[in-house]
C-alpha cells in the first residue's frame, strides 16, 4: 500500500500542470537584482513560509509563465539568497523588510518597489491590461 501511495505522489508530480517556483529563473544574490540582461524586468521576492506569498503564488507563477507584456519576471527565494538585503534600496528610499516584494528594473535602475500581495497582484493586472508598458 505504501508503494502505491508513493507511486501516486510521483505520478501526480510528473503529470500535474501546477507551476512551481523552480520552473522559473531564480536570482540568487541581492547584489544581482539590477544586473540582469533584459532592458526591463521584474524581480519577485518571496518566502515559502510567507502566508501572503502562498496566497498569490499561483497568480505570480501564471504571470511569469504567460504574461503578455515584455516584462520578464525573475524570482528570488529570500531563504536561498546570498548577499546583503540592506543594500537593496527602492527608488524612494524604501528598504527591503518583508515578502512578498516586487521590484521593477528598467535599464539597470529600480523604478518601482511594490510591497504586499494586493499591490503586487494589482500591478500584474495593470500590466496585463496595458496600463504599464515595457520595452
Amino acid at each position: 500500500a505504501t508503494a502505491v501511495l508513493i507511486l501516486a505522489v510521483i505520478l501526480y508530480g510528473v503529470f500535474s500542470n501546477e507551476l512551481k517556483y523552480d520552473d522559473f529563473e531564480q536570482v540568487g544574490n541581492y547584489q544581482l537584482i539590477t544586473t540582469m540582461d533584459d532592458a526591463s524586468y521584474a524581480v519577485y521576492l518571496y518566502s515559502e513560509e510567507c502566508p501572503a506569498c502562498k496566497g498569490i503564488k499561483t497568480q505570480v507563477l501564471e504571470f511569469a509563465d504567460n504574461n503578455k507584456s515584455n516584462l520578464p519576471l525573475y524570482l528570488m527565494d529570500t531563504a536561498q539568497t546570498s548577499g546583503y538585503p540592506e543594500y537593496v534600496v527602492g527608488p524612494a528610499g524604501e528598504s527591503l523588510t518583508s515578502t512578498p516584494t516586487l521590484m521593477v528594473i528598467q535599464d539597470g535602475v529600480m523604478t518601482q518597489f511594490i510591497v504586499g500581495a494586493d499591490q503586487i497582484t494589482s500591478f500584474f493586472d495593470g500590466v496585463e491590461v496595458g496600463l504599464y508598458t515595457f520595452d
